[in-house]
């Protein structure tokens, strides 16, 4: 008796990029897939879950329709049915200050003891090498690494592995600085059903945010994610392309989302589920 799949359609591999917006992405992607098509892979044990994953019976693969977590691109490679990916890129120096922040706020992060016994400023931390995650983290995972490569060993070579994974095999590219955009995007090539409304998670404001820091402090974020910064300003390139094949979808559903938005992050924030609510009367 042959097995029947859920899955007819390729499987939406989504990487989370640390401090790209991930976490508010994912309760988007949760409501758009049946909880029983979700793969998630294990990011406090990540190397043995995505083990565990590779190791899933083919049926048990077959049915998935979106996998997901903090995993470097290649993780196609174990599915027997064709996939694809999307992604959120941030610009660098954002993404490392809200790493330190994050890490220096959560006493439960991996590094939250060292910043804190040691007194590291933002400026220590960029320039210590206590993590893979703040030297070039996009080009790393993009290019199907992770911690497997020592710290300042990222080169040109694995820029251009990351541009041409981005090029080849992502159907949505999206930007965290617009993230309305890269929803709405996301909906349209992805066939999404229902809206992308929301509710930011785990969003705070940088104690020292882009635009007030120093020039030093800047260019020493920029020194050590030289190559992230050309990452992301190709992502842009890519990005805006879409936006204009997309445009006449988009340009007018941006507003009415945003003003829809607003009053749903409002009222969910009461505790009130009013999202089944604006589904049925919304149609973007």
């Amino acid at each position: 008796m042959s097995v029947q799949h859920i899955n007819q359609k390729p499987t939406v591999i989504f990487m989370h990029i640390p401090k790209a917006a991930g976490s508010t992405l994912h309760g988007i992607l949760e409501r758009q897939y049946p909880k029983s098509g979700i793969y998630d892979i294990d990011t406090s044990r990540l190397h043995e879950s995505i083990d565990e994953f590779k190791q899933l019976e083919r049926d048990k693969k077959l049915n998935i329709l979106l996998l997901k977590g903090h995993i470097p691109f290649g993780l196609h490679e174990y599915l027997p049915q064709q996939s694809r990916y999307l992604t959120m890129l941030r610009d660098p120096v954002n993404r490392v200050i809200s790493h330190y922040n994050y890490a220096a706020r959560r006493q439960d992060h991996y590094l939250h003891e060292t910043i804190i016994k040691n007194k590291m400023s933002l400026k220590d931390y960029v320039s210590s090498g206590i993590s893979h995650e703040i030297d070039n983290a996009q080009v790393r995972l993009l290019s199907g690494h992770d911690d497997d490569l020592p710290i300042g060993s990222c080169d040109a070579l694995l820029l251009e592995q990351a541009k041409h994974n981005l090029a080849t095999w992502f159907d949505v590219i999206g930007i965290v600085e617009r993230f309305d955009e890269s929803v709405l995007l996301m909906r349209e090539k992805l066939n999404w059903r229902w809206s992308p409304i929301y509710v930011s998670r785990k969003v705070r404001k940088h104690k020292t945010p882009n635009k007030e820091m120093s020039q030093e402090l800047r260019a020493s974020i920029l020194k050590y994610n030289e190559l992230d910064f050309k990452l992301y300003a190709f992502a842009n390139t890519l990005f805006d392309q879409s936006i204009r094949e997309y445009s006449e979808k988009i340009a007018h559903k941006l507003k009415r989302f945003q003003a829809i938005n607003s009053i749903y992050g409002t009222v969910a924030r009461t505790g009130i589920d009013v999202r089944k609510s604006i589904k049925r009367v919304v149609n973007y």
